[in-house]
């Protein structure tokens, strides 16, 4: 039997959004020289928004078509936490090498801070739990990741999918007002609270952004006309919104709770969605159904450590 062919690009976006992360992230540690309109551009199209978008939408898809709850928990275990343990271990070896583990093997500690960051996903809450594992006198200046700290938030949306697009909702014609719901507490969260300190892995600041892509989802049968082959005008939209935004003494900051960044935010998952849904076989034959973005996500600042230490 030959390979599917998916129907959609979202490998590509994906692939593009990790590449943005990348590339954010070795401007600002490498102190790479960019041209103004190349940093501009970069603002206009941030990676994380762009992932939870697309995690709403295929996340909502693949909750619906799973039998039962632990069939669904199982798909997303597998999705995340393999990659994510080789990822969090490989780092520890770094440390241990370059002479910044603040914590002995041989400690209890040691082996807690691991079980909660495998558990938990993220280097960040481990280390408010437990202690941090990382000490600055070795050879890295900081704990050479700089993404972990989503990786809550992604199983967060995990963990509550069920819950706001549940099948006896959807039975009951609720999961519209359900998804309603859920976006308006997010956003009122957005606008209380600040994005900083423990805050940034609250998954209320960013529930909305992966709703735009799980409501997109569900009425998909009939929004796919205003998408759908339409990529070139969601991008045209928002690079215009971008530059106007921009004109006005301002900047597009997606964590950033101002109204004009809620708006560029919903352009931003329309020219996602729709790139996704434009020449859809696009996807296929640069990468053969073979989605790379999570390695390059999660081993991009790793590298850019061990290889440019002069920056970390």
């Amino acid at each position: 039997m030959g390979t599917m062919v998916h129907r959609n690009n979202f490998d590509l976006v994906r692939l593009f959004a990790a590449a943005e992360v990348m590339l954010t992230h070795g401007v600002a540690h490498l102190k790479l020289p960019i041209p103004a309109l190349l940093d501009q551009l970069l603002n206009a199209f941030p990676g994380v928004p762009i992932f939870f978008v697309v995690s709403g939408f295929l996340i909502s898809g693949s909750y619906g078509r799973q039998k039962d709850i632990p069939s669904y928990a199982a798909s997303r275990v597998l999705r995340v936490y393999p990659a994510l343990w080789v990822n969090l271990a490989g780092i520890t070896i770094m440390l241990a090498v370059a002479g910044n583990l603040a914590l002995e093997p041989s400690t209890f500690r040691f082996w807690l801070w691991h079980v909660v960051a495998f558990a938990l996903g993220s280097d960040y809450l481990a280390s408010n739990i437990i202690g941090g594992i990382f000490k600055g006198d070795g050879v890295f200046g900081f704990y050479p990741s700089g993404v972990l700290w989503t990786l809550p938030i992604e199983l967060s949306f995990y963990v509550l999918a069920p819950v706001i697009l549940g099948k006896r909702l959807a039975a009951r014609g609720l999961v519209g007002l359900s998804i309603a719901f859920w976006a308006a507490a997010s956003l009122l969260c957005f606008f209380a609270i600040k994005r900083e300190g423990d805050w940034i892995v609250f998954v209320g600041l960013y529930l909305w952004i992966f709703l735009l892509g799980a409501a997109a989802q569900r009425y998909w049968e009939r929004l796919a006309p205003l998408f759908e082959g339409r990529a070139a005008w969601w991008l045209i939209a928002h690079l215009a919104l971008t530059f106007a935004i921009i004109a006005s003494g301002s900047s597009p900051v997606y964590v950033s709770p101002r109204w004009f960044n809620i708006l560029h935010t919903c352009t931003l998952a329309g020219a996602a969605l729709s790139c996704a849904h434009t020449l859809p076989t696009l996807s296929y034959k640069f990468l053969r159904n073979r989605d790379i973005s999570y390695g390059l996500y999660l081993w991009h600042m790793p590298v850019f450590c061990t290889f440019w230490l002069q920056a970390c």
